[in-house]
């Protein structure tokens, strides 16, 4: 499986919403970071599915997951972080 550590994971979710490096950290959420909005958070979905090789789109608590806190979390009960 391809697994991935904490900081991979901002890094994708950074990318996903076009934000320059070292913005996000897991204390961020849907209700502080501008382009999180439902458009941003499906490139969220979108790019964490694509990386992790269409494995998370089985995780359907992710849709619903508004903060990195909540993703990461969900990344690791599921196995999917080192």
């Amino acid at each position: 499986m391809n697994r991935k550590t904490q900081e991979e994971v901002i890094l994708i979710i950074q990318k996903a919403l076009k934000l320059k490096s070292g913005v996000l950290s897991i204390k961020n959420s849907s209700n502080d970071v501008k382009n999180w909005d439902s458009l941003g958070h499906l490139n969220i979905l979108v790019a964490l599915d694509s990386s992790f090789d269409g494995k998370i789109s089985k995780i359907k608590e992710m849709a619903t997951a508004n903060s990195i806190k909540s993703i990461i979390n969900l990344l690791n009960k599921n196995s999917f972080l080192k």
